[in-house]
């Protein structure tokens, strides 16, 4: 993430920056994993902050997904959350899984996600559609764009978020479980200086040694696989710098294996202007 304060926004509007002050903490049961994506599509800050190979700005791909934009539809939250979902009879004290029809990995909801901006004299009121506590005396601001045509989807959107957000915020003490739940959701929120990105996110909780979780050695991190990507991307737009990072990349040799196995995937070629700074050397 190039935010390494990613996931305090949320919190510290809420006025929970320290969800354990204890010298040692349990370590948690359950890990979010997420799939983000972008609806700008061959955007210049975003191949210059994700699109880098070898450390060279512009140098890796734009992965282009359902081009038809036919992609909204009433979503299944439950699954995001299915081996966290706690039957809540006070006879149980661990999390039961539960089973959630219909919440296979490829119907998991896609999330927009809502960007936290602290209320200073720069910041035009109009860039946020929710303002806390209130209007009057506004300390956060909350912006969330509007996604497809529907205005009135989106009104409604907005007025069940800020009731949440306010319900939260006035709560005298939160609840174990509601802490918890907010230890994932709150990556749902980023700073407000991000929020060009127009950023979506896949949400999927997994118990921390299940199998379903796999271990990758180069980047040394585990991950939970969600689809062969190869059977639903639509477009690839390879860099401006692709061939520039160093590692002897060839933009036709690339189309040539594409169009030989996948000639149904559209290749093309950003030409964004921007220089290509020198390859990362490796000691």
């Amino acid at each position: 993430m190039n935010d390494p304060t990613e996931g305090e926004g949320l919190l510290e509007l809420l006025n929970l920056q320290d969800l354990e002050l204890e010298n040692k903490a349990d370590c948690p049961a359950y890990n979010a994993f997420f799939t983000c994506f972008s609806s700008r599509v061959n955007d210049l800050n975003q191949f210059r902050l994700y699109g880098k190979e070898n450390g060279v700005e512009a140098s890796g791909c734009c992965l282009v997904f359902n081009k038809s934009g036919d992609w909204l539809k009433e979503p299944d939250v439950s699954s995001s959350f299915k081996s966290f979902t706690n039957k809540q009879n006070e006879g149980f004290k661990e999390p039961i899984e539960a089973d959630v029809a219909g919440s296979e990995d490829e119907n998991l909801p896609l999330y927009q996600v809502a960007y936290i901006a602290y209320s200073d004299e720069y910041i035009a009121k109009e860039k946020c559609t929710i303002w806390l506590p209130d209007a009057r005396r506004p300390k956060f601001g909350i912006r969330l764009k509007p996604v497809g045509k529907n205005l009135k989807w989106h009104k409604f959107r907005i007025k069940e978020l800020k009731a949440a957000l306010w319900k939260l915020m006035n709560l005298s003490k939160i609840k174990d479980e509601d802490k918890k739940a907010l230890e994932y959701i709150r990556y749902l929120f980023k700073d407000f200086a991000f929020r060009d990105e127009e950023e979506f996110r896949l949400l999927k909780i997994e118990q921390i040694g299940s199998d379903k979780i796999e271990y990758c050695k180069t980047t040394k991190s585990v991950y939970l696989p969600y689809a062969d990507i190869r059977d639903i991307v639509d477009e690839v737009i390879l860099g401006t710098n692709y061939e520039k990072s160093g590692k002897e990349r060839k933009a036709e040799v690339f189309q040539h294996f594409m169009r030989k196995h996948y000639p149904k995937v559209k290749v093309s070629r950003s030409s964004l202007p921007i220089n290509a700074n020198p390859p990362i050397k490796k000691d």
